[in-house]
């Protein structure tokens, strides 16, 4: 059983979380994420009718900031591997919700292996900058910059909120006093082959409805807009365990604009060990212990 590398060399994927189990206070669904709802209860209102909004409220996000982590471990005869990876995503889209420019952070780390990539993607011109841990040098990975070049990064904001929609009348809705929060129950829809994609999560040897896997989504009741995306898979069978769980954050909505994303901004840029030091600061990673 192994998994594939969770990242794309050009631009940036991937994430995850770890959680303290709460009391729960509502029924109990068929869920993992349902234990950690400690104010959360039912909604009266039905996934339907609130996705007819949610889904106009985040069609008109223009930017976004996307603090992504994710852990795995796989534990097999042959093989015990622990990987952590962090992602820090600043997205614009234009018009027609197609990434205009983005930067992009990631640092793994897996077997007391780190590695560290940092991606620009210019609003004024078709470049992909990346400087990394291998080579502190900003080096262009497009040779041909034409304008039909098209961006790309993982997870995609409004290509996260469509896979959502496709599924939303499946989920179970519950709310806190801040928050919508949506459950799915029991394992009859295929989560896996729906945000495989988001994530490039890649396993070999298990089929993939062996897997046990849940997800739980959070919308801001007053603004209707994505603030967090939690998933999981798991499998523990004949000797072998795997699990992977993937957390996305959302926030700084509709605060960039193009000038931010210029290319000449690199030039203003830090050294890429205080670069890293202050990303690090920024998604609190300092305060997770490997």
């Amino acid at each position: 059983m192994k998994v594939k590398p969770f990242f794309n060399r050009i631009v940036v994927l991937l994430f995850a979380v770890s959680m303290l189990l709460p009391i729960k206070t509502h029924a109990q669904i068929n869920n993992y994420f349902e234990d950690f709802m400690t104010e959360a209860k039912p909604s009266r209102k039905t996934a339907t009718e609130l996705f007819e909004e949610i889904k106009i409220a985040n069609e008109k996000v223009t930017s976004v900031t996307e603090n992504v982590s994710l852990y795995s471990t796989v534990e097999t005869e042959d093989e015990n591997t622990f990987s952590q990876q962090w992602a820090l995503l600043d997205l614009l889209f234009d018009q027609d919700q197609a990434i205009k420019a983005a930067i992009l952070y990631f640092e793994s780390e897996e077997n007391d292996q780190s590695y560290f990539e940092e991606s620009f993607l210019p609003s004024d011109e078709k470049a992909v900058l990346v400087r990394s841990s291998e080579n502190d040098e900003w080096v262009n990975q497009v040779e041909d910059s034409s304008e039909d070049l098209e961006y790309f990064a993982n997870p995609n904001y409004h290509l996260l909120m469509d896979s959502l929609v496709n599924i939303s009348d499946g989920l179970q809705v519950f709310e806190d006093e801040n928050h919508y929060i949506f459950l799915n129950n029991g394992q009859d829809m295929n989560l896996f082959d729906e945000f495989q994609p988001h994530y490039d999560l890649y396993v070999t040897g298990i089929d993939s409805e062996d897997f046990t896997t849940d997800i739980m989504v959070s919308f801001d009741k007053e603004t209707l807009l994505l603030t967090e995306f939690s998933y999981i898979l798991y499998y523990d069978k004949n000797d072998e365990y795997l699990e992977i769980s993937v957390n996305t954050i959302m926030e700084m909505w509709n605060e960039y604009h193009e000038d931010m994303f210029k290319k000449e901004i690199i030039n203003n840029t830090p050294d890429l060990e205080q670069e890293l030091e202050e990303i690090r600061d920024s998604m609190n990673l300092d305060d997770i212990k490997i």
